[in-house]
């Protein structure tokens, strides 16, 4: 497979370039917030999947539907790199740790397991989840909660390839040529508090930071959507944060590109998105079931057969049982071709990034 620099040898970057607007059409998917109902250290995953996100949505010109990746499911799921211990959720991790997990094994959407910004097992129930309300109906209180239960199967989405880039110039043509990626940030409590008081948010829209941080200071893992220059000649990045569209602007900022301010340019990570098992349903008008999913639809819990739905009955007791991972190869949509797989590098060593 070609990287974005191969895949841009003979193409030069424009001046100005924003997948929120590429000739007057929207590229990019909806905001979160990574720290309501409580606070969660989950920037990786937060960072990581909204430019998977973004990056499905370029790939099938941002035709229906938008796809949310399942954040929760992803920090129940994705291991601790060392295997010591439980997957880190909250604890922090990075793109990498995700990367390398979907390229294993496929993952369900934003409908499948809704966020809960709490660390949980990685159990059928918490990668894809459905309930019911008691049946029969309690005529004083007819939508009482029910039974929930792990779906079998569902839509699930992987990951065909992926690596690292550093620096402006590898930025910007991964950026263009395939999609938004995901980078290792400095945040400050300025950054955090003081945004809008900063000197050059004030002067012409871009954060200022001109501090010279270390490695060990990196906390935070954001989306690179583009970039740009002002009028005043001065260069930035267009970043999404994952705090809210109550902080910076709508929850985006820009930030002064090419001086590697808050460490944005040094660690980068990208990956190509296989969304094909959601192209197969649309095409063949696949028909899910509420009680056992998608026929033929991916399965990340070997143990979660249709037989023990049946067995548990469709409401009865709520059922937990651990997941058998598989290995599920991604197949990529289709748009590149070639080898990437003996340029994939190694993970980088850094600190938790705790967001």
């Amino acid at each position: 497979m070609l990287t974005g620099e191969q895949l841009m040898e003979h193409r030069s970057s424009p001046r100005d370039f924003d997948w929120r607007d590429v000739n007057g059409r929207n590229f990019v998917t909806a905001d979160l917030n990574q720290h309501q109902p409580y606070y969660c250290g989950s920037c990786w995953v937060h960072g990581t999947t909204s430019a998977l996100n973004d990056r499905i949505k370029i790939m099938r010109g941002a035709r229906f539907p938008d796809v949310i990746l399942s954040r929760q499911a992803l920090m129940n799921c994705v291991p601790d790199p060392a295997g010591v211990g439980p997957p880190p959720g909250c604890g922090g991790g990075d793109p990498m740790m995700i990367h390398s997990f979907m390229h294993k094994q496929k993952v369900p959407d934003e409908t499948c397991m809704s966020y809960a910004a709490i660390n949980q097992k990685c159990t059928p129930l918490n990668v894809c989840r459905n309930c019911f309300r008691v049946m029969p109906p309690d005529p004083e209180d007819p939508f009482k909660p029910g039974p929930c239960w792990g779906e079998p199967t569902f839509i699930g989405f992987g990951v065909s390839d992926y690596g690292r880039i550093v620096g402006e110039a590898a930025m910007m043509n991964e950026i263009y040529a395939r999609g938004p990626i995901a980078c290792s940030f400095v945040t400050t409590p300025e950054f955090v508090a003081n945004y809008a008081s900063n000197v050059g948010v004030l002067k012409s829209g871009v954060y200022h930071d001109s501090t010279k941080y270390n490695e060990s200071d990196i906390d935070h893992i954001m989306e690179v959507t583009g970039w740009g220059e002002t009028m005043d000649g001065t260069k930035y990045w267009v970043v999404r944060n994952s705090w809210g569209t109550y902080w910076g602007v709508a929850g985006w900022f820009k930030l002064e590109r090419g001086t590697n301010s808050l460490l944005a340019e040094s660690n980068c990570h990208w990956a190509v998105p296989d969304f094909s098992e959601l192209d197969r349903d649309l095409l063949s008008q696949v028909q899910g079931d509420y009680y056992k999913g998608v026929p033929g639809g991916s399965r990340l819990q070997a143990s979660a057969t249709l037989a023990e739905v049946k067995k548990v009955g469709l409401f009865g007791n709520r059922f937990e049982d651990p997941i058998a991972i598989g290995v599920i190869g991604a197949i990529v949509g289709g748009l590149f071709s070639s080898v990437l797989h003996l340029r994939r590098i190694s993970r980088m060593k850094q600190p938790p990034l705790l967001g």
